[in-house]
């Protein structure tokens, strides 16, 4: 992890190239010690999520039918509209 903001990788010298690695195997990396596997937008859609209704039906709407635990959202929209 970088102390600081950086666009260009030390060792190819290549910009916009910088990954960030976890080692799961350090102590404290996961409390589960399960390594995290990737998954598309599209199969993490497909599957039935149990979700915490807002009670706000917008919210909702946007959300998917709610918040899923343990996912993160960013909402945003233009200054003044919000």
């Amino acid at each position: 992890m970088a102390s600081a903001w950086s666009g260009r990788c030390n060792t190819c010298g290549e910009w916009n190239t910088l990954e960030e690695r976890i080692d799961v195997s350090s102590p404290g990396a996961f409390s589960s010690g399960q390594s995290l596997a990737m998954q598309t937008v599209a199969s993490s859609l497909a599957k039935d999520h149990k979700r915490f209704v807002t009670h706000n039906s917008e919210v909702d709407t946007v959300l998917g039918g709610g918040i899923v635990p343990g996912i993160v959202n960013l909402l945003a929209c233009l200054p003044g509209i919000c």
